[in-house]
């Protein structure tokens, strides 16, 4: 491949992504992801541990508690409880990255990977 010298780069466009998870009772889920509202994936321990959640140590982006409420579900009261997180507006920080990854369904599962929107609001695999 050669580098494009001095004019932009025309890039090919992402139209879809199609995600097919396992679940822990053996069933397979395909999930479709909209590119247009989602910038990155994240699906392994390390990749939010040490990608996802510092991002939002050099940011400050602020988000509702009913967004992430509606986002990840009642699940997520307790820990924004627990991480102080009572008033209305809600700092996403590295810590609450972490609490979110550890979000599980109601089968038990865990959040199989949470994607970092346009917007930088975390979403979970739903």
């Amino acid at each position: 491949m050669a580098k494009a010298k001095g004019k932009a780069v025309v890039r090919e466009t992402v139209i879809g992504i199609t995600i097919n998870v396992l679940t822990s009772e053996g069933h397979c889920k395909t999930l479709t992801i909209d590119p247009s509202r989602t910038e990155a994936l994240f699906w392994s321990d390390r990749a939010v541990n040490e990608i996802l959640a510092p991002f939002y140590e050099r940011i400050e982006k602020y988000t509702t508690r009913e967004e992430l409420i509606n986002r990840f579900g009642v699940g997520i009261k307790k820990t924004l409880t627990s991480l102080g997180g009572n008033d209305e507006q809600v700092r996403i920080t590295p810590e609450l990255i972490k609490e979110m990854w550890q979000l599980t369904h109601e089968n038990g599962d865990g959040v199989s990977y949470i994607e970092k929107t346009r917007q930088c609001i975390p979403r979970p695999c739903r």
